[in-house]
């Protein structure tokens, strides 16, 4: 097993619980973050706008006395709001304000120089910048007399009969938002961590009841294997029914190979019987057995030994799945033995055609249709015999031509007969191309004799192609 699967859960349903519990997990953590940052920016802008109302109430409850000329603020003329005193209000501050510079003495609109709220801090004042003009609040960041961070607005207004121009200034405490922040981080954790929680409990529930068919099909497939059942009955979903469907079809494929095998051993006893009854006869009724008579038993034993057990294997392999044999390289391996065979004949053995060509069966079977039809062609060729391999998809056509005497028309059909030899003199039992036939028919395929362009014979072997590595069949 690879080091990734060994170091995971075993099962389906951990992967998928570990995988959603960590999605669950990052998706909480950033929405939790975002939903922060949002707050907080909320926050602010409430804080900054009660800033800014304050502000206006200061302004609106100011006026110039008549007499002397000097700056007045009503101080019981305007409500001072603050953010728990509203139905906006999300926290509760305390602005104080001020107005003039505290750097600026007397003058005759702040004979005191400097108006400020009740629980401003004595002696101190907010550092306002010359250049606040009097289009707008301009805010002001700096430290209070404690240190605490302070967020300010200043405005220049200039008050009707007023005669000279004004700094007006609020100043919040910014721990206030620090606190609710603190409040909502925490609110926010455990209702995040809740439903965290839920989520994870909801995966596994779906877990539970999704992967319930996958354990149905498991349980059934315990009932075949202890013979309590043949085959996967019942309705499952559509994507449990897929898999079913091939495991149904894997065990029929897995009966019908049996049944095959079974009706090819009783072929072959069936064959053997009257070879064995003659020879026990001739055993019998004769002291001195006739080897003659024997033989030609014993090679038609073997004869039948050889086809049925050539039968099986190419049933057993015929609907293998992936199976897969590739052309050239099985034909390189062939060339390559025929060769330091015919050595001393100094001929060329040519291949040709794509060499990710593939025949969808056993690799073996391949190598013997193509070893004896080569080994035919090198017996009767003058100088050279060319194999090439052609594929259109679905059918895979393997030509082998030699440059030898080639065969008559009414010699062609003659040749395919098992057992038969058109020449005597050349070494071999007459069965390869029969062989060959047998076995390109048990896989669908076929086998044709033609006249070749070298001048000899033209042997074209069709058979199913197998579909290119990696991609579907």
């Amino acid at each position: 097993m690879s080091g990734s699967l060994a170091s995971g859960p075993r099962s389906i349903s951990g992967r998928i619980a570990l995988i959603a519990a960590g999605l669950v997990l990052l998706i909480l953590v950033l929405g939790g973050i975002a939903l922060t940052l949002l707050l907080r920016d909320v926050l602010e802008r409430n804080f900054d706008r009660r800033l800014v109302q304050v502000l206006d109430g200061v302004v609106a409850a100011s006026s110039i006395d008549r007499n002397s000329g000097a700056l007045a603020v009503d101080r019981s003329a305007w409500f001072q709001p603050g953010f728990g005193g509203t139905g906006e209000a999300l926290v509760e501050i305390r602005p104080t304000w001020q107005i003039g510079r505290p750097e600026t003495g007397p003058s005759a609109l702040l004979p005191e120089g400097m108006l400020v709220s009740a629980d401003w801090p004595s002696g101190w004042g907010l550092a306002i910048p010359e250049e606040v003009g009097g289009e707008g609040y301009e805010p002001i960041h700096q430290s209070g007399p404690a240190g605490e961070a302070l967020h300010a607005f200043a405005r220049r207004i200039r008050l009707p009969g007023a005669s000279d121009w004004l700094v007006y200034a609020v100043a919040g405490d910014l721990r206030v938002v620090e606190a609710e922040m603190d409040r909502v981080k925490l609110l926010l954790t455990a209702v995040l961590g809740v439903l965290g929680l839920l989520l994870v409990a909801a995966v596994f529930i779906q877990l539970r009841v999704g992967l319930r068919p996958l354990r149905a099909v498991g349980a059934r497939l315990a009932d075949i294997r202890a013979g309590r059942a043949e085959r996967l009955e019942g309705a499952f979903p559509s994507e449990v029914a897929g898999l079913t469907g091939e495991l149904n079809a894997l065990l029929d494929f897995n009966k019908n190979l049996i049944e095959r095998g079974r009706n090819q051993i009783g072929d072959l006893a069936h064959c053997l019987k009257t070879p064995l009854a003659v020879l026990t006869n001739e055993t019998d009724k004769h002291a001195q057995v006739d080897s003659a008579l024997t033989r030609r038993q014993i090679e038609s034993m073997r004869d039948h030994i050889d086809r049925y057990l050539m039968r099986a294997r190419v049933a057993a392999a015929r609907d293998l799945l992936g199976a897969r044999a590739p052309v050239l390289p099985v034909a390189g391996e062939i060339r390559a033995a025929l060769a330091r065979l015919h050595a001393e004949r100094k001929f060329e053995i040519a291949l040709e055609g794509d060499p990710s060509l593939a025949f969808r069966g056993d690799r073996e079977d391949l190598s013997e249709m193509i070893g004896n039809l080569l080994d035919n062609a090198c017996k009767w060729a003058e100088r050279r015999v060319v194999l090439a391999a052609v594929g259109d998809g679905a059918r895979l056509d393997i030509v082998i031509e030699d440059d030898g005497p080639g065969l008559r028309p009414e010699q062609r059909s003659a040749a395919l007969a098992r057992g038969e030899r058109l020449d005597a003199s050349k070494p071999g039992s007459g069965l390869g191309l029969a062989i060959v036939q047998e076995i390109a028919e048990a896989y669908g395929g076929t086998l044709a004799l033609d006249a070749a362009d070298l001048g000899g014979l033209r042997v074209r072997l069709t058979l199913p192609q197998a579909a290119e590595s990696g991609s579907a069949a």
